[in-house]
């Protein structure tokens, strides 16, 4: 199984909708792909017609003492996808157990830890997965290359195949990098996305051609556009290739599956 993930360079930039939509235009071109959302804000579902007040995900589930394996849900257009859930209080007896769910709580709360892959929890699902799908997405939350994030980051990159890293062509996300261009360098399996690229701003335009000028082989060349169509796609919770298959941001999103199995196979390793 190929094993991508997706964060923002930090929060707003549109790490969710370039996941969810990428992991819909992988399964328009008939591969077997299953998304997970590991970030607590449990956003990722509103793509996938999942109603606003269903609760369910994997986290709810392991919190309660059930099978997190059966909040697999599938989005009418046939997508497996695995939501993070509500934050419900979890019902507990005894101290011993009280304190074992708590830090279970903790632990899946906090965006660094859901970035350590090889935890035993998160190895048990991602071999599960592996037994089903040829790919999987797992967006995290967005990602710093801040000293206390840098293990975490290790582990992440010892068990994924592509790190896709969403920016937007602006002022805050170039200076982000600026600053931290040396620890980003570090790590080979990062690909910089530039989302809610405006083709009639010349600040767009400016920084795309920067950060191009910088970062390489690193910044993806085909940018996604700003499309009103994935704005109105998220508001009638579907994936932009079912909402409007015709539209600019489908076609984007179509051509960026197409290069990340690109990417993908000249990697022969994977997870299984």
């Amino acid at each position: 199984m190929k094993l991508i993930a997706i964060s923002g360079l930090k929060g707003g930039v549109g790490a969710s909708t370039v996941a969810a939509n990428l992991a819909g235009g992988l399964h328009d071109i008939n591969k077997n792909i299953a998304i997970v959302d590991l970030d607590l804000r449990n956003f990722l579902r509103v793509y996938f017609s999942m109603k606003m007040t269903d609760g369910d995900g994997w986290a709810s589930r392991e919190y309660s003492g059930e099978d997190w394996a059966l909040a697999f849900h599938q989005s009418p257009a046939g997508v497996s996808f695995l939501p993070f859930g509500a934050q419900a209080k979890p019902v507990l007896s005894g101290r011993e157990k009280s304190i074992s769910k708590q830090r279970k709580i903790d632990f899946f709360s906090d965006p660094k830890s859901v970035y350590r892959l090889s935890n035993s929890f998160f190895s048990e699902m991602l071999t599960t997965l592996a037994d089903q799908f040829d790919y999987a997405i797992i967006h995290l939350p967005s990602v710093s290359f801040t000293s206390s994030f840098m293990e975490p980051l290790r582990d992440l990159h010892a068990t994924i195949d592509l790190h896709l890293v969403v920016i937007n062509p602006d002022t805050a996300c170039y200076s982000i990098l600026d600053a931290q261009s040396e620890s980003v360098s570090q790590f080979s399996k990062i690909k910089l996305l530039a989302n809610k690229f405006y083709s009639t701003s010349e600040v767009s335009s400016d920084f795309s051609f920067y950060m191009k000028k910088i970062w390489g082989e690193t910044l993806i060349s085909n940018p996604i556009h700003f499309d009103e169509a994935l704005a109105e796609a998220t508001a009638n919770l579907q994936t932009v290739s079912c909402y409007s298959p015709g539209s600019l941001a489908a076609a984007e999103f179509k051509t960026l599956a197409l290069w990340s199995i690109a990417a993908l196979s000249c990697d022969e390793g994977s997870y299984a």
